[in-house]
């Protein structure tokens, strides 16, 4: 049986079959986007609610993200659950702890399948980081963002999905379950208006939270920040020969934050916040360097490599002298990062920060992915 189609230099081609000659006809195929569907049960309403609640009352608590991870349990009758993981948190950062002892009990309890992640930005909007991209095109499941938990309510939720070699960004609404119909059987209005109207609510209800606010106790023992006592001063001068310290007031035994930490945590800020990202595009753009612009401007790049060009952007004097406005905007930037970091117990200067740049360990990339890292 003779080929209906063929496909050649990226064109489709119809086969035309006689008993003397076969021709190809070019046929226009449409486009149509390819996204993976998740045909299992969507995520219940109230455990939603539950899940955002946590993040606000986590961020009310810290100011600093937390993570979540859910899991989904064919067999169970509700297979959907979520649970609170040991991890370090530290501002926009936040990284799970498997070393732990309490993670490798606890993570007992959960179906063997984890299917996905919830995390928080904080007082930042919901969009996805280039660490979020990173982490979740290689791990399958759906992976939600909660942002703008300043406010009381309508906070921004983002929402991608990865299984297989498939990935997309698609309303978080699809996959979480819809209230009760608030039509009564009889009412006279066209199922699709009525339809509309349900998922418009439905978008509304997702980022909002009501009613009382769980106990969270035993989730947020889960959680360690660090910040706080400083341990050793740094020595004087305009580049400092050693770091600060700083160590958890919840866990003396956990990290301790330093001058190299908090450049980490600047680095994190480039590839998560846009106003903060401008810093490198301007850069770039002053070094026609079109390659590596493209590259930061798709979130293909590595933690590394930021801190190289970040730190090479302090020291180009040239750069300072032909662009001031621009290196005048990331002066700024960095203060109001710096700012926003002493909010949450880290008090460090632009030498520390700069001194972290210069210093930045090589070869340090992505987090691996058994140590679970978001922003």
């Amino acid at each position: 049986m003779s080929q209906k189609y063929v496909v050649n230099d990226n064109k489709v081609y119809q086969v035309n079959d006689n008993k003397l000659f076969t021709t190809y006809s070019e046929v226009e195929v449409p486009e149509q986007e390819v996204v993976p569907v998740w045909k299992g049960a969507k995520i219940p309403l109230n455990m939603w609610h539950n899940i955002v609640k946590f993040c606000k009352h986590s961020y009310d608590e810290l100011k600093s993200e937390t993570l979540i991870y859910l899991f989904y349990d064919e067999d169970a009758e509700q297979p959907w659950s979520w649970w609170v993981p040991p991890q370090t948190t530290a501002g926009m950062t936040v990284k799970s702890d498997p070393d732990n002892p309490e993670y490798a009990i606890q993570r007992a309890q959960y179906p063997d399948t984890m299917f996905g992640t919830v995390h928080h930005h904080c007082a930042t909007s919901a969009f996805q980081s280039g660490t979020d991209e990173a982490d979740e095109t290689q791990r399958e499941g759906l992976h939600f963002t909660v942002g703008n938990l300043n406010k009381d309510n309508d906070f921004d939720v983002h929402f991608r999905m990865t299984i297989g070699d498939n990935h997309c960004e698609i309303d978080a609404h699809e996959y979480i379950e819809m209230e009760v119909d608030p039509f009564k059987r009889n009412t006279r209005v066209p199922k699709a208006t009525r339809n509309h109207i349900r998922t418009e609510l439905h978008k509304v209800d997702i980022k909002n939270i009501n009613g009382d606010m769980p106990d969270f106790t035993a989730e947020m023992a889960n959680v360690s920040k660090t910040y706080g006592s400083k341990k050793k001063q740094p020595a004087l001068g305009s580049w400092y020969d050693e770091p600060y310290y700083y160590t958890s007031k919840k866990n003396e035994d956990a990290l301790d934050i330093t001058q190299r930490d908090i450049a980490d945590e600047f680095v994190n800020a480039i590839l998560l916040d846009p106003k903060y990202e401008q810093i490198l595009t301007n850069y770039y753009r002053y070094r026609t360097d079109k390659n590596k612009l493209s590259l930061f401007t798709a979130g293909a790049v590595f933690d590394t490599d930021v801190a190289e060009d970040l730190s090479e952007l302090f020291h180009d004097y040239q750069y300072q002298r032909d662009k001031p406005n621009d290196y005048q905007y990331a002066e700024e930037q960095v203060k109001t990062f710096l700012a926003e970091q002493k909010s949450n117990g880290l008090d460090f200067s632009q030498n520390d920060l700069i001194y972290g740049l210069n210093n930045y360990e090589d070869g340090k990339g992505f987090q691996p992915m058994d140590k679970e890292t978001t922003i």
